[in-house]
Formats: C-alpha cells, structure tokens, sequence
C-alpha cells in the first residue's frame, strides 16, 4: 500500500514540475575539441649601427603547437620552436603556425659565435578574431607577431 501512494504521490510531483517548466529538458550544447589559433612569428636582428646580422639564432618559447613548413609538419614540445637562423638582411621567419593559443610568448635572439649579447623579449599575443564565426569558440582568432632585435656586443 505503502509502495502504490509514493507512486501516485511521484507521478502528482512530477507533473507538476514539468507544468511550471521546471522539466530536466533543457538545451545543452556540448562541445569536444581544443582550443587552437594561427600564428606568424618574424622579425629582424641588427648591431647597435643599426646593420642587419646573419645566422643570429632566434628561438620562440611558450609557443604550445605547430609551424607548417611546406609539406611537412614540426612539432615542438616543451613550448619550443626549432631555432631559426637570420638570413643576410638579418631577417627570421618561422611561418604560419598553429596550435594551443598562448597568452604570451618569449623570443630569444643569441650570437652563438660569442660576439654579441643574447637579448630576449616576452610578447604579449593578441589574437585577431575577424574571420572567424561567432559560434566557434574554439578558434580564438590569428596573431601576427613581429619582433626586432638590436644587439648589443658583449
């Protein structure tokens, strides 16, 4: 007896719930993926006489991701880019990439024949959302990063 009034007192309760729209209905959006934004790191090295400096080598840390190199991808771990050397205009690329987005991101410029003093910079990445639908929360957008050195000799 007991059994057939909580049932009926189950079914009351339940109906009234669902009446004032307080049903266990409601719309959820579920989404899986990772975050992941594009972006393209370069920039130039030169002395103090304001002269561009060749084979400077250049590293990005904190960059959580990707660079696309022709047909082949490079991935780094631990937030490092494959160093990069500066051409003769004292010029370095690494490309489009993409991955995690960073908040942030460090460049290092290093004299590796001793003559002049590593410098670095920590830059702060702004991500560009144009381009990107508005429902894709995913896709925080694309930075382009460009970041000079001058050198100072050791």
């Amino acid at each position: 007896m007991k059994a057939k009034v909580l049932k009926v007192l189950n079914a009351l309760l339940m109906m009234i719930v669902s009446a004032l729209g307080l049903g266990g209905c409601f719309p959820v959006v579920c989404k899986y993926g990772v975050p992941t934004a594009t972006f393209d790191v370069s920039g130039s090295v030169t002395n103090e006489a304001n002269e561009p400096l060749k084979n400077i080598r250049v590293v990005v840390k904190n960059a959580q991701g990707y660079f696309e190199k022709q047909d082949t991808s490079i991935i780094y771990a631990e937030g490092y880019c494959p160093a990069k050397y500066t051409t003769e205009d004292g010029r370095y690329d690494f490309g489009e990439g993409y991955g995690w987005p960073s908040s942030s991101i460090t460049i290092i410029a290093e004299d590796t024949s001793g003559v002049y003093k590593t410098d670095s910079a920590q830059v702060e990445v702004q991500y560009n959302r144009s381009g990107v639908a508005k429902d894709d929360t995913w896709n925080k957008g694309s930075a382009v990063i460009e970041q000079n050195f001058r050198l100072k000799k050791n």
